[in-house]
């Protein structure tokens, strides 16, 4: 089967809603962005609904080649899933870099994902730019911890690196797991309406204020109160000149 390139969708929660049972919660660790080739060191795939929770990990002993292998086998499998992550757009950070790295590793094109959802993005869409700090550790880890969500096991990107340099993939994993496990959690409260964020009124609600306060000012009647004030200004400034 042919499957068309991997491309971000501009989605929204309704559309989320409506794909629930094909949602696929993905995220993977690496070594150093600094250093090329960049090496996988595990991928951890969750399926939305049912929880179902599949690791492709080098602390099951496997080589990152049989780890992407694997991973690809079970993207044909579900061609029609949707990948929802996080700073998945990158070309860097998000999934192109395990094509990427795969295409080094078999000198061909892996088979290609259909679609691809940065979770990021679409709170920014609802919420704005400012929904959570950045923080010391990334605003993934702010928002688990401002949701009290448990970030046991959550490791840096950074520190992810240096793991991988002494091979300690099982603490990789637990760190991959930790964020994944996130990830579904924010999904979940952001669908139901109930995720903590540090603007608190979404987006979309501000929106529909503000378009409601501009069609007020924007009526008839608004327009006859500013004109009697402006009437009234006029009166008393001729008033004042008389007095």
């Amino acid at each position: 089967m042919d499957i068309p390139q991997v491309q971000l969708v501009p989605v929204s929660k309704a559309w989320l809603k409506s794909a629930r049972n094909r949602i696929v919660v993905i995220h993977y660790a690496c070594s150093s962005f600094a250093k090329v080739p960049i090496k996988i060191s595990c991928i951890v795939a969750k399926e939305f609904v049912t929880r179902n929770t599949i690791a492709f990990s080098r602390a099951d002993g496997i080589s990152e080649k049989e780890l992407l292998s694997r991973f690809y086998a079970y993207v044909q499998r579900s061609p029609e899933k949707i990948y929802v992550g996080w700073n998945m757009k990158d070309t860097t950070y998000g999934l192109p870099a395990l094509k990427r790295r795969y295409r080094e590793l078999f000198r061909k094109e892996p088979l290609k994902i259909r679609h691809v959802v940065d979770l990021d993005d679409v709170i920014k869409e609802e919420y704005g730019r400012s929904y959570v700090d950045h923080g010391p550790h990334g605003k993934l880890f702010s928002l688990m911890t401002l949701n009290g969500i448990s970030t046991l096991g959550f490791r840096s990107g950074k520190e992810e690196a240096e793991l991988y340099k002494i091979k300690k993939y099982h603490e990789i994993e637990r760190s991959t797991n930790c964020k994944v496990h996130g990830i579904a959690n924010i999904l979940d409260l952001f669908l139901k309406s109930k995720l903590k964020t540090q603007i608190g009124v979404p987006m979309t609600i501000r929106r529909k204020l503000k378009a409601f306060a501009n069609k007020i000012v924007e009526s008839t009647v608004a327009k006859i109160i500013l004109l009697i004030s402006a009437i009234l200004a006029i009166i008393l400034f001729v008033m004042y000149l008389w007095s």
